[in-house]
């Protein structure tokens, strides 16, 4: 309801300046809802709107879109870009919801070493968002990875 009424007013003032982020929390739910179709329009209008506008560009809802489809190729040449581009501007937070995002990815595709680590990366940063799905992502691979051990540590029973 938040990221709705965002979008909305955003829209309705004309704030072109709010509407790509308001977009990108809107289009990060319908992935988590698996309305892939409808995030992926506005993954492409926040697109637009900040290549107009010359706003830095958001990925967040664009990445997790191909992690959540699959796409390994697409999503680890964006996961990586974004880890980098974060780097460079100094945002943490996008660094672990990179990491955060490759391990579901890996996950997906029982690629369980590669998730464990990329999980292991995304915890690191304890990011007040992103920390808490890292640690699920850390928990199936390392259970799957056959670490219960680490998997007890990560849900913090040990």
């Amino acid at each position: 309801m938040l990221a709705t009424r965002g979008v909305r007013l955003a829209r309705e003032t004309g704030a072109l300046n709010l509407l790509p982020n308001a977009l990108n929390y809107l289009a990060a739910l319908n992935v988590l809802s698996g309305a892939f179709a409808t995030a992926a329009a506005q993954v492409d209008e926040v697109d637009s709107i900040t290549q107009a506008t010359g706003l830095p560009p958001l990925k967040y809802s664009a990445a997790m879109l191909v992690a959540a489809r699959g796409d390994q190729a697409e999503a680890l040449a964006l996961l990586e870009w974004g880890r980098r581009d974060s780097t460079e501007r100094g945002e943490g937070s996008a660094i672990g919801a990179a990491w955060w995002l490759t391990a579901l990815l890996y996950n997906g595709h029982a690629r369980y070493e590669e998730a464990l680590a990329a999980a292991r990366q995304a915890c690191e940063h304890e990011d007040a968002v992103f920390y808490g799905w890292a640690l699920v992502e850390l928990i199936e691979a390392a259970v799957r990875a056959g670490q219960p051990e680490e998997a007890r540590r990560g849900a913090g029973t040990a």
